[in-house]
């Protein structure tokens, strides 16, 4: 396995598959737009958190990295 690194502002969304207990839910990132909605049939805290948390990591991702910044 190898990882290759890639400029998020390439994408239009992420797409992010989780297993959640005793289910799967779909995080939905919007690039552009620096929106994140959750698909989750059984919504939960854990999946709400889940979205924060996500928030939080690509806030402190562009700090380091300087792409995605706010303008």
């Amino acid at each position: 396995m190898y990882w290759v690194r890639m400029s998020l502002s390439q994408f239009t969304y992420i797409f992010m598959l989780l297993q959640m207990n005793n289910h799967w839910a779909l995080l939905v990132a919007n690039v552009a737009d620096r929106t994140v909605s959750m698909a989750d049939s059984v919504p939960s805290r854990a999946s709400a958190q889940f979205v924060v948390d996500f928030k939080h990591y690509m806030a402190r991702r562009a700090d380091v990295t300087q792409e995605l910044q706010h303008n």
